[in-house]
């Protein structure tokens, strides 16, 4: 059987006592629990909060890092090591059934940027994709009402949730 995925994004610098990094730990705990696997990119912040609640639900988080850049917080086991950033970003994105998109800087820009180009490309699926809180919102508020760089209903499939059910709820999972 094939393995489900959930690719989780967000800011490495959080730390437990933020919202976002107490949500990405539920969140990855009930996805588990729901028989789902979470795949995130293997740092700290909001990938070590989903890692420690998939592994708190008896699972594993899947670390997608690139060779140079090591991270204390996965074994061999739960890593995958990539050559390079393209190689990263196209694991991250090819067999996620969902994204949840956590707050972040340009790191997670480039991955949330990523993720709604292929979908609208055709080059990956169609599935859910959830920003959790209003970090995004100015961004694509700000995208929608701007019709001459792109077309609105390009973002039509990215959605926001406040609360680890409302994330799973979005995804079509509970």
């Amino acid at each position: 059987m094939k393995e489900k995925y959930i690719s989780i994004f967000g800011s490495s610098k959080l730390d437990q006592n933020e919202t976002d990094y107490k949500i990405a730990y539920e969140l990855s705990f009930k996805l588990i629990k729901l028989g789902y696997f979470v795949m995130n990119g293997g740092g700290s912040g909001i990938m070590k909060a989903s890692r420690d609640g998939a592994y708190e639900a008896g699972g594993y988080a899947l670390g997608v890092i690139i060779d140079n850049y090591k991270s204390g917080f996965y074994t061999k086991k739960n890593v995958m090591v990539c050559n390079d950033l393209y190689e990263r970003l196209k694991k991250l994105t090819e067999n996620s059934e969902g994204f949840v998109i956590f707050s972040g800087g340009i790191g997670t820009l480039a991955e949330f940027s990523i993720v709604n180009d292929l979908i609208n490309k055709s080059l990956i699926k169609k599935v859910p994709v959830i920003c959790f809180g209003d970090h995004w919102k100015p961004l694509i508020d700000h995208l929608k009402n701007r019709s001459c760089f792109i077309d609105e209903r390009s973002l039509d499939f990215i959605d926001f949730a406040y609360s680890a059910d409302e994330i799973l709820k979005k995804l079509k999972i509970t």
